[in-house]
């Protein structure tokens, strides 16, 4: 055991963000008080209920579709602040059905040198191949720092052609998805490198 906990670090539960739903909380606005906009109560088999008051602010108030009864506890720099979940399925209907394109079809080219390519010729990303390599000199020298490891390549490590080969592509393939669900639109994959909304 001690020799796989010098190669893995041991499992760290400060990043998890857990959802409670009514089960565990009920969220109700607030009434003749001046401690939130909500409050928020909590109560868990075995320990006594207890409530918090909860702060909205400006986006989330103009903020359009139906409040759902399900929090997320996320941490944060000053200990953890709590989101309220909203269900968007009829603000993104109705998006959907008031969107006009402008154009009935767009090509995506998906590249290094230039991240991004339309077929109208849009270059977004121009400076991205720079970038990674600034990332791969600081992500290489800290390597050899840390693990005494040195990549004897030329060009680009192994461990930044391993993030390209990801590079995003789950990100850029879900928001694609996204866009789909706002506006109906239709998502056909070309070849490996390419997609077409």
């Amino acid at each position: 055991m001690r020799a796989v906990l010098k190669r893995h670090r041991r499992p760290n539960a400060r990043g998890i963000a857990p959802v409670l739903d009514i089960r565990a909380a009920m969220v109700a606005p607030a009434t003749g008080t001046s401690h939130g906009d909500l409050w928020a109560a909590f109560g868990f088999v075995g320990e006594k209920a207890f409530s918090i008051p909860l702060h909205s602010h400006s986006y989330w108030r103009e903020r359009q579709g139906k409040r759902c009864n399900v929090l997320q506890i996320v941490p944060d720099q000053r200990g953890f602040s709590i989101r309220l979940m909203t269900d968007m399925a009829e603000p993104f209907a109705a998006s959907r059905a008031a969107y006009q394109p402008r154009c009935e079809r767009v090509g995506v080219d998906f590249g290094l040198t230039t991240l991004m390519a339309t077929d109208r010729g849009d270059l977004m990303g121009r400076g991205f191949l720079d970038a990674m390599r600034r990332i791969d000199r600081q992500l290489v020298a800290i390597a050899r720092h840390r693990m005494r490891f040195d990549f004897r390549m030329s060009g680009l490590s192994r461990r930044l052609n391993r993030i390209l080969s990801n590079c995003g592509r789950a990100a850029f393939r879900a928001k694609l998805a996204d866009l789909r669900d706002r506006i109906a639109g239709r998502i056909q994959p070309l070849n490996a490198d390419s997609l077409f909304l």
